[in-house]
């Protein structure tokens, strides 16, 4: 058995553990209600949505212990970079949240343009 010293940083326990609460929410945020991710103009950032997934990837690779002998797979699923994307992630959720501050109550986000076919704002504005 290796003392606490001869073990990594990053293979302890509690880092683990980090890495589950990190990866857990983003994942289910993205699996069940995607639309949270979007931006004022309800779109999404497609490349930075896929670095979020592999930080995601990242962090559950290390959340269950699994550990690449590779040098090359190592660097890839490094849990310093999983955290750092699931922290691009979270950044995402909080921008796309503080964009929609001024939307719907189902939290569609609403457009100051009127369309294009009317030249009157609906509904009145008092």
């Amino acid at each position: 058995m290796a003392n606490m010293s001869d073990i990594a940083l990053s293979e302890r326990t509690p880092l683990r553990a980090l890495s589950w609460l990190l990866a857990t929410p983003l994942a289910l945020l993205l699996l069940i209600h995607p639309g949270a991710m979007l931006d004022s103009q309800g779109r999404y950032s497609h490349s930075l949505l896929m670095l979020v997934m592999w930080g995601v990837s990242n962090a559950f690779i290390h959340g269950v212990g699994f550990a690449p002998r590779h040098w090359l797979w190592r660097a890839i699923f490094s849990p310093w970079l999983g955290w750092g994307l699931c922290g691009l992630g979270y950044t995402l959720l909080y921008l796309a949240r503080t964009a929609c501050a001024d939307s719907t109550p189902s939290g569609h986000p609403v457009h100051a343009y009127p369309a294009r076919h009317s030249t009157h704002i609906w509904p009145p504005v008092p």
